[in-house]
């Protein structure tokens, strides 16, 4: 690519709108996770008030995404008030991830299938016994439970998955229950210490060097076995990064730099901007200056200029641009999960190989 291209690719994206807003509603957590430490915070969520005027004001920016972030969320009894709100505002697309231990109440499922903008995603990372001991001891088969019961209610769902030591062998297992669910779309990311946190030990989770190859080719067989039972795993195209990122830390870039920060922002438990989920510098607080300011900030052109030449720390998560595959398959994947399985995969198969 031309320096004259990339330079009008910089000044295209520089000059978008807002397309994403994420907010952290909550730091609490009913569950202790092994691979998270986030549940050990003990900041104050963010009022109702302050998260309304968030969405108003990102919705004024373009935002049409609104991704609820933080632990539980539906440890805040307001929660469904938040995603109602947002959908009545016009946003259209809203993923919500949850543990599903609290969605056992009938007052609440009521509210949540409504709303025709929201996803559903139940945190599953493997069979019982695996699920349990990173868990806790009878979350399985709440979770479980929940998932049918969201589904039975016509909501739409996902499995989100953590690929880790403890449940490389047993991810077949989430594909079979997508399948047996009709869930046609489901997520696989690895392991992130970052939200493990610095204390946890890491060598639990990740990989040796020497273990390369048998990583790869576990990935390679689990995403052969979901082509076969007809589900798709979203995140495909950026699993083939998974080997190196677990067992030598690599972190990998999209073959064009990153435009996540050229689209999106995240506001933390603090009110603290960030330009994505991975870099942590604060680019303006919403409590001293205006979304819109920060937006529009020198600050904010400066990082999204540093993602797109490949000088921020790198990534893999999945709503990094790695391989393009954001672009492309996440498209599909909000565009097709009222559909069926079969139409689903038939589709995906037409676009992979015209």
């Amino acid at each position: 690519m031309s320096l004259s291209t990339n330079n009008k690719r910089r000044d295209l994206l520089l000059g978008r709108s807002l397309d994403s807003i994420a907010i952290v509603l909550t730091m609490r957590c009913n569950l202790h996770c092994k691979m998270c430490s986030f549940w050990k915070s003990q900041k104050k969520d963010p009022s109702y008030e302050n998260i309304k005027s968030i969405l108003d004001n990102a919705y004024e920016l373009g935002a049409r995404r609104f991704d609820p972030w933080g632990t539980e969320l539906f440890m805040r009894d307001d929660t469904p008030d938040i995603l109602a709100y947002a959908e009545q505002i016009g946003f259209r697309e809203i993923y919500v991830v949850s543990n599903g231990l609290l969605l056992n109440r009938s007052s609440l499922l009521d509210r949540l299938s409504k709303l025709k903008s929201l996803v559903m995603i139940i945190s599953i990372d493997g069979p019982e016994a695996i699920h349990d001991e990173l868990r806790g001891n009878g979350v399985y088969n709440r979770a479980v439970s929940s998932l049918r019961e969201v589904i039975r209610r016509g909501i739409k769902t996902s499995i989100a998955s953590i690929i880790m030591r403890p449940t490389l062998n047993h991810l077949d297992k989430i594909v079979d229950l997508a399948a047996e669910l009709n869930i046609p779309v489901i997520s696989m990311q690895p392991y992130n210490r970052d939200l493990a946190g610095p204390d946890c030990d890491h060598l639990m989770f990740e990989f040796r060097i020497d273990e390369k190859k048998m990583l790869a080719n576990k990935i390679n067989n689990l995403l052969k076995y979901a082509r076969q039972k007809n589900v798709l795993i979203y995140t495909e195209n950026m699993l083939k990064h998974v080997t190196s990122y677990l067992a030598e830390g690599v972190n990998p870039f999209p073959p064009q730099g990153c435009h996540v920060p050229s689209r999106m922002l995240v506001v933390d438990i603090d009110g603290n901007v960030l330009p994505c989920f991975e870099i942590k510098k604060t680019i303006g607080n919403i409590n001293e200056v205006s979304l819109s300011s920060i937006w529009h900030s020198d600050i904010h052109k400066e990082f999204i200029t540093s993602a797109l030449e490949k000088k921020c720390p790198g990534c893999l998560r999945a709503c990094s641009d790695v391989e393009g595959y954001n672009n492309e398959i996440n498209n599909i994947f909000r565009q097709t999960l009222n559909h069926t399985a079969r139409r689903f995969v038939h589709y995906i198969k037409k676009f992979s190989n015209p």
